[in-house]
């Protein structure tokens, strides 16, 4: 009986199966007891609680070869995505496969290249990038499921997305060409509500103006009409004498501006 005491590590998980039969799973670290051999049998993996894997499309040497990535508005792309997962079921993780790490990466690979086919560039690096990341999270979880092998997927970042070095210059100078000409879409909006603010005020101007100088001609023809009528009515009364000062007044008028040469 007392063979049945064993001790789980740290950084290790264990199953217990009775006849072949699954009992407790993910049994965590300390000391624990089964039943001796042959009802009971305990595995003992040696699995940490939290693990990751970097999924790499950058070739780290001369000559490697790796997958070209292409996103949805033809963008080539460099990639490293890291995949951060738990165990949740041992004995699924330990006998779903040979190397359930290595299913994981290619299924985190395809999942990747068909999430980054889907998306354009600029949204990627902006405010797609999180949207980004959960849906690969959420399609890979699905996938893991599917196949049985006991993970949890906990976490997708994206460490690096950037254009390939041969041709990031030429990104470079595209990415310059666009800031630049929104640059200049900024400043000739600048201008166009500058000049439409000045505009606006040489127009309030000279409607301004022009009010002024309408209400002074119309004064002006008023006091001038009121003084042809006292004038009209002087004449009507055919008074000799505001004829002869009406008759003075007018030439002294029109000769107040001459110079005058008596022989």
């Amino acid at each position: 009986m007392l063979s049945g005491f064993y001790s789980v590590g740290i950084d290790q998980r264990a199953f217990v199966t009775r006849f072949v039969e699954l009992t407790p799973d993910n049994i965590t670290s300390g000391m624990h007891y089964h039943l001796p051999w042959p009802m009971e049998t305990v595995t003992i993996s040696n699995i940490p609680s939290w693990k990751s894997k970097f999924i790499n499309f950058v070739a780290t040497q001369p000559k490697t070869e790796v997958l070209e990535l292409i996103t949805g508005d033809g963008n080539l792309l460099d990639s490293q995505v890291e995949v951060k997962y738990s165990v949740v079921e041992t004995m699924k993780f330990s006998t779903a496969s040979k190397d359930t790490d290595h299913i994981l990466e290619e299924l985190a690979k395809s999942e990747i290249i068909y999430h980054l086919s889907h998306n354009n560039f600029e949204n990627l690096l902006t405010t797609g990038r999180n949207q980004f990341q959960e849906r690969i999270k959420s399609s890979l979880q699905g996938s893991t499921d599917g196949l049985g092998l006991g993970l949890r997927i906990t976490g997708v970042q994206i460490k690096l997305l950037e254009p390939p070095k041969s041709i990031k210059k030429a990104f470079d100078d595209v990415s310059s060409a666009q800031s630049e000409k929104q640059k200049m879409i900024q400043e000739a909006k600048g201008e166009r509500g500058t000049k439409l603010a000045s505009a606006r005020s040489q127009s309030n101007r000279e409607k301004s103006n022009a009010r002024a100088l309408s209400n002074e001609l119309t004064e002006r023809a008023e006091g001038d009409v009121e003084r042809f009528a006292s004038q009209l009515d002087a004449i009507s009364s055919a008074d000799k004498l505001f004829l002869q000062r009406a008759y003075l007044e007018n030439l002294e008028t029109i000769l107040s501006g001459t110079q005058l040469s008596i022989i």
